[in-house]
């Protein structure tokens, strides 16, 4: 974690914010592209002071709390698959999101 914090750019630029999100498929105007890089400057500065801090003022945290596993019988197949807006067979049918190369 370390390394990669002190990889991480001391500022976003605007171009930086505005091609993230493009790839998030959000729109931002200007103004909230610069918002986000100096948003984004305070994130990554924080998050790099917290490497250097030291791991002694954490408190102990207690065990979590935990259940039993218990095995339990699923629904039929049929009335599961009753609702699913598309099926092959016994299967769900969902749109593919990559080729198939």
């Amino acid at each position: 974690m370390t390394n990669v914090l002190q990889n991480c750019a001391a500022s976003w630029d605007d171009a930086q914010v505005q091609k993230t999100a493009r790839l998030a498929k959000i729109l931002l105007t200007d103004e909230e592209a610069r918002e986000f890089s100096r948003d984004l400057e305070e994130i990554f500065s924080f998050a790099r002071a917290m490497t250097d801090a030291e791991p002694d003022f954490a408190p102990d945290l207690p065990n979590p709390v935990t259940r039993q596993d218990t095995v339990m019988p699923s629904l039929p197949r049929e009335k599961l698959l009753v609702n699913a807006p598309d099926r092959t067979e016994e299967y769900v049918a969902v749109p593919a999101v990559m080729d198939a190369d």
